[in-house]
């Protein structure tokens, strides 16, 4: 059974949906909506674009991590994280302990469309390689996707279902995992929820 006290993360590449799915997940659970990428710009007074760019990754994951660890310390939250914060096994350790783990799986090429979108609307981030938009996400995710599968207790296809519908589904499971008497319906084992409805 699920601690019904334990918070909600909501990982997975950036553009496949945690900010848009966080509150309307948040609100049918009675739950507070964080951003961490929202409270690092809150405290640095800037965008993380220009933070990234201005003082490189290492020190904005260190800052990321920082923001995590203090998050953590509150409970009923439901968390939509930067797609990164997954990299440090500190950060790994900490979600496992505080929280469950959905991990919103998009492809590659939706991600694409959605970060262009971004980039137009000026709200982009660097680049993470000198590769193109397309090569860059599938490159990247070479490296991620093992860990966000590896800690995710719920995968969720993002690519056409509205965040509202993708927050119910989340929601339902969530309910049925604080309410299972039966251990084998525990979070133990990796849900997916596999049609997007």
């Amino acid at each position: 059974m699920a601690d019904p006290h334990a918070n909600l993360y909501l990982i997975g590449y950036r553009g496949s949906g945690k900010t848009s799915i966080a509150p309307f997940l948040a609100s049918a659970l009675g739950f507070d909506w964080v951003d961490t990428d929202h409270q690092i710009e809150a405290s640095l007074n800037e965008p993380i674009s220009s933070f990234f760019t201005r003082a490189g990754e290492m020190n904005f994951r260190r800052i990321e991590s920082d923001t995590i660890r203090i998050v953590a310390k509150t409970n009923r939250q439901v968390v939509s994280l930067g797609g990164g914060a997954i990299l440090d096994p500190a950060n790994q350790a900490i979600l496992r302990k505080t929280g469950k783990i959905v991990w919103l799986d998009c492809p590659v090429e939706i991600l694409a469309q959605r970060l262009r979108a971004d980039q137009t609307q000026g709200t982009g981030r660097p680049p993470l390689t000198s590769l193109g938009l397309v090569e860059e996400i599938a490159s990247v995710l070479q490296v991620r996707e093992p860990i966000y599968r590896s800690l995710a207790d719920l995968i969720v296809p993002t690519g056409s279902s509205s965040p509202e519908t993708l927050a119910s589904q989340i929601a339902r499971w969530w309910i049925r995992s604080v309410e299972s008497p039966n251990p084998r319906d525990d979070l133990g084992s990796t849900s997916r929820i596999d049609s997007e409805e």
